[in-house]
């Protein structure tokens, strides 16, 4: 039974974050019968090319800072709900989930908030913050109070830590764990496993942000490589200029000082490049489900991963991969030593983990529940 919905906005901070981790929904809601819009602050020329062959119309919010610059955001977006004529409206951003609340207030359109993470603001610990996520959860519970709006978050803890900073009412709120991994593109057995080689490869995949635990990482590459001269590290990733967590481009470079650590940039066949890693090592400080740990869990990667509860998700426990403190170095170290030097043990949870993603967390079962939820948005 297809949803009757006929047109569905979708409101984020950065167009290329929805291009990597949403094109599948879209195309899914396509083939369903529904008309996708984009409202988005970031964007590029590229951005909206390939958007547009998918049928996707883009509406464009300038890039303003300030109190006028968010004034503007949120006319802009009303705007956008109004010439799309969507009866549905999705938010995939903590902060534009905000800017959407404000915009849709008043709206005949069903809003459904994804908080895809929810960021240094809740999860910092320092007093500012603590104030500043009260100040975001009041705000947020006085325009969605009255309204029949649905909450969407990856984890149970991130739920818990939102609800007691907004007082959301937990009936409406829902848990999908992340956007799902293609099981057809990241296939082990469409990319040959590695069993034997003369030298390990350890990556990272992710945006060079502070809070993705990136330093900490180069710092364990140094003094793992100390003990081991076999090791190869490599960085999948850009910086993001647009973010204040996010790494220079020359910080970067005279972070990494040795022969062994690989910056690869922005890479477009990811699925490529981790295959011939033996190990995917994760170090961000909080995440939702990161896409990049699931797509290196589907590929068969050892995982060395902090323990936070997005990644909890899908390193359930030591049979699955390898759990270490974040931000904390010496653990890092110690976790990806392990890992080295048992590798017939190692490949062993990779194969595990493998098969526990590829059976809960294909695109495929992910876009099903958010089909399920938009229909049943239109009923409550």
């Amino acid at each position: 039974m297809k949803v009757k919905l006929k047109s569905i906005l979708f409101v984020v901070r950065d167009t290329k974050y929805f291009l990597s981790h949403r094109i599948p929904l879209v195309e899914k809601l396509i083939n369903e019968g529904y008309s996708v819009h984009l409202c988005s602050m970031l964007h590029d020329d590229a951005d909206i090319d390939r958007l547009t062959p998918l049928g996707v119309r883009f509406y464009k919010v300038p890039n303003l800072k300030g109190i006028l610059g968010i004034l503007f955001n949120i006319i802009c977006c009303r705007i956008a709900i109004i010439k799309s004529k969507a009866s549905l409206v999705q938010g995939i951003s903590t902060k534009y989930n905000l800017i959407l609340a404000a915009a849709s207030f008043g709206s005949s359109a069903r809003v459904v908030y994804l908080f895809a993470g929810l960021g240094t603001l809740f999860r910092s610990g320092l007093l500012r913050h603590r104030l500043g996520a009260y100040v975001y959860g009041l705000l947020f519970n006085m325009l969605t109070l009255r309204t029949r709006s649905l909450f969407i978050f990856m984890n149970r803890s991130d739920l818990i830590d939102f609800v007691s900073y907004s007082r959301l009412p937990k009936q409406r709120c829902h848990i999908i764990s992340g956007s799902g991994v293609d099981l057809v593109k990241f296939s082990a057995n469409s990319h040959m496993l590695k069993t034997d080689s003369d030298k390990l490869v350890i990556g990272f995949a992710g945006r060079l942000l502070r809070d993705k635990g990136i330093l900490e990482f180069l710092e364990a590459a140094k003094f793992v490589s100390e003990r081991y001269s076999n090791l190869v590290f490599e960085i999948a990733g850009d910086v993001d200029s647009k973010n204040p967590t996010s790494f220079s481009k020359d910080e970067l470079l005279s972070s990494i000082n040795q022969q062994n650590i690989k910056w690869l940039g922005e890479v477009k066949d990811i699925e490529n490049v981790m295959s011939t890693w033996d190990i995917f090592c994760f170090p961000s400080y909080h995440e939702g489900l990161s896409l990049s740990l699931l797509q290196a869990a589907a590929l068969g990667r050892q995982l060395v991963v902090s323990d936070i509860p997005g990644n909890r998700l899908v390193v359930k426990d030591p049979s699955y991969g390898y759990l270490f403190k974040a931000k904390d170095t010496q653990s890092i170290v110690e976790a990806l030593i392990d890992a080295v030097k048992n590798q017939e043990y190692s490949r062993g949870k990779a194969t595990r983990v493998m098969n526990y993603v590829r059976e809960e967390f294909s695109v495929h079962a992910i876009n099903q529940k958010y089909l399920a939820l938009y229909q049943e948005s239109e009923e409550v």
